[in-house]
């Protein structure tokens, strides 16, 4: 059993509805697999968590009450809300931009450096001496 099913089980399982046959293979995966177990127990805490929570009704009549908000409100097109962005806000994104652009240029020139090197290691192994691969007589 891979992992990818393992999880789909263990979500089944925590929610009653894994077949009884597949236990089986999910608890021998899950001693096989150190990320499958991590992942049940995380799953199975949240599970449980959620299971305490007490249900609230909402109150009478906020359905309505949406409702005749959402008819008040004119409805627009996308195209014609105005978008605001704060200096703050724009001042960070041309920063991550920024370092993004730099990040892919290092990046880029780091791996071609190293393409470079293994190229003349491999032309070092190549031509013994320093040589041409044809010397000419």
């Amino acid at each position: 059993m891979n992992c990818q099913t393992t999880k789909e089980h263990i979500s089944q399982f925590l929610d009653n509805e894994l077949r009884s046959e597949e236990l089986q293979p999910m608890f021998q995966h899950l001693g096989e697999c150190k990320e499958c177990g991590t992942f049940f127990l995380h799953t199975k805490e949240i599970h449980d968590s959620a299971k305490s929570l007490e249900y609230v009704a909402s109150p009478k009549g906020i359905d309505q009450k949406f409702a005749v908000l959402g008819m008040e409100q004119p409805q627009k097109s996308i195209l014609s809300r105005k978008f605001t962005i704060s200096v703050s806000s724009a001042i960070y994104s041309v920063g991550a931009f920024i370092a993004m652009v730099l990040f892919i240029y290092v990046s880029g020139t780091i791996q071609e450096k190293q393409i470079a090197a293994q190229y003349r290691q491999a032309m070092n192994l190549t031509m013994p001496f320093g040589g041409s691969s044809y010397d000419r007589n």
